[in-house]
């Protein structure tokens, strides 16, 4: 592919505002439609190809209020398998109780190594502080 044709990606690709989020090897691509994210998708491709890099197609999901195309649903993020973003669950009808129970599981989860790794008072605050509450926080 030359670079004007991913030029021409680039342009027809800007249909209103596009943002992504990055952390990591990890991005978020926000679009107003489908068709922007396809073009998205398509760019993304293009530049895996000039690069040498990959995408990986197998973890690639779609959270959206919006109905989409049935080639697209394999892709959709539901409630029952709800996606990540930065430790958060997100999901389209998460109820509050599952997200509560999701927290409250990783805080045990992280309460349970230490339980009897500290004797002392000053030790168990110390935890709470710097293992257990940023999971709430977050």
């Amino acid at each position: 592919m030359e670079m004007r044709s991913l030029h021409d990606i680039l342009t027809s690709t800007w249909v209103g505002v596009h943002t992504g989020s990055y952390l990591a090897d990890d991005s978020q691509l926000y679009a107003a439609n489908e068709h922007c994210l396809r073009r998205q998708l398509e760019l993304v491709q293009s530049f895996c190809d000039m690069s040498g890099f990959r995408l990986n197609v197998d973890k690639t999901q779609i959270l959206t209020f919006a109905a989409l195309s049935p080639a697209l649903s394999p892709m959709l993020v539901t409630s029952n398998a709800p996606a990540k973003s930065l430790g958060i669950l997100m999901t389209p009808n998460l109820s509050p109780m599952a997200r509560f129970n999701y927290v409250f599981d990783r805080f045990d989860s992280r309460l349970s190594l230490w339980l009897y790794k500290v004797r002392t008072y000053a030790g168990n605050v110390a935890i709470l502080h710097s293992i257990c509450l940023p999971v709430l926080w977050y």
